[in-house]
């Protein structure tokens, strides 16, 4: 059999079983009251007389009485209605997230092919089956909450990048077509809005690159970065300003004796602070990564060498991005190093907590790509 046809057979073979993951106990997946919300006040706001008009209520209901962004659940209020039993009910409202949740394995080979034109294969067949077989995606791609379509808005934001990066010219419908990209984005997933100081920054480094000077730097990323805004904006109005009334930043997620959240207080002085900033960042980084890409219980005798492995392996990666001497793969390292430190700035900030829950389900395309060029390096 030819080798490209096996390649094609591996991968595909990756694909439906992490389908079968994710669809095998749909219906009948663990539930609890954040899964269940959405449907709550879907099945609240309908009224079979003014279908168009009780659609856009139920998503605005969702989105404005839970932490969600509201762009899938236009999917999700269509899908359900009161006549089905609790378990049908359950399927067809988790039914986005499983889709997001595939569409999420076919963008991500896309990805890794843009990025690499040698290894091309062991990069995806590697990075492919961290994102479909990770516990923590399998799991959120059985709920209706919005955190798979955030794994897959995360890497639709880096094929943005790309496609950008090898645009010659932005022309004004080039960056407009950007910004609203952005603004739709930012809708399926609120933490997207954590990767635009980085994309943009990106994108002015790269006209710099180029031999742009002057204001004609910050042109196009400007314009593309209002449109964006004005959709942030819109979000935060209607949804995003109300987020910490209905969920502090750090509570639960602190985690039992605080150990996520930062905290500056009580180190002893300018060297105790240090230390610990990087004991915090550094011990919890390795919690985060290890939780988001487990194929394995936490408890299973692999839990810790593979985790250990894969971190090595993610760690050159980030050397292969700035020891390469392929540009577009050095710039999506730069955004990589420029989105860490934005999330760095969040949790420090205390408007984030670093631990292994499902708001760092966002970071596993990143880890799946450093793992991946780390392979190929």
């Amino acid at each position: 059999m030819p080798k490209r046809k096996l390649q094609f057979l591996a991968l595909g073979l990756v694909i439906i079983l992490g389908i079968v993951a994710r669809v095998v106990d749909l219906g009948t997946h663990f539930t609890h009251t954040d899964d269940m919300m959405p449907l709550l006040h879907t099945l609240n706001a309908q009224d079979p007389s003014h279908p168009f008009v009780s659609w856009l209520r139920s998503v605005h209901a969702i989105a404005s009485m839970t932490t969600y962004a509201p762009m899938q659940f236009f999917l999700t209020t269509v899908l359900i209605s009161p006549e089905q039993d609790f378990e049908t009910l359950l399927r067809w409202g988790r039914l986005p997230s499983l889709l997001a949740g595939i569409g999420g394995f076919v963008l991500l080979l896309i990805l890794v092919r843009k990025l690499r034109s040698e290894n091309t294969f062991p990069a995806q067949l590697i990075a492919l089956t961290l994102l479909a077989f990770s516990w923590e995606n399998i799991i959120y791609a059985k709920q209706t909450s919005s955190y798979a379509i955030g794994v897959t808005a995360a890497i639709a934001v880096l094929l943005l990048l790309i496609h950008l990066l090898r645009t010659p010219s932005w022309r004004l419908g080039t960056m407009l077509g950007t910004g609203l990209l952005l603004g739709v984005l930012s809708a399926t997933q609120y933490q997207v809005i954590f990767f635009l100081p980085a994309f943009f920054t990106v994108l002015c480094l790269h006209q710099w690159g180029k031999g742009i000077r002057g204001g004609a730097v910050f042109k196009g990323p400007a314009f593309a970065g209002a449109v964006a805004s004005l959709f942030v904006l819109l979000l935060y109005y209607f949804y995003i300003r109300t987020v910490p009334l209905k969920a502090a930043y750090i509570s639960w997620n602190a985690g039992p004796a605080g150990e996520f959240a930062f905290s500056l207080d009580g180190h002893g002085g300018l060297f105790g602070t240090v230390l610990y900033a990087v004991k915090f960042f550094g011990g919890n980084f390795f919690t985060v990564f290890q939780a988001m890409t487990a194929v394995v219980p936490e408890t299973h005798l692999l839990a810790n060498f593979l985790g250990g492995s894969l971190l090595v392996l993610f760690l050159l990666g980030m050397i292969s991005f700035a020891d390469t001497r392929d540009r577009e793969r050095r710039t999506i390292g730069i955004f990589f190093l420029l989105t860490a430190l934005t999330w760095a700035a969040l949790i420090m900030m205390r408007k984030l907590s670093f631990g292994p829950t499902r708001h760092a389900l966002m970071l596993l395309p990143f880890f799946a790509l450093g793992v991946a060029e780390g392979i190929c390096y």
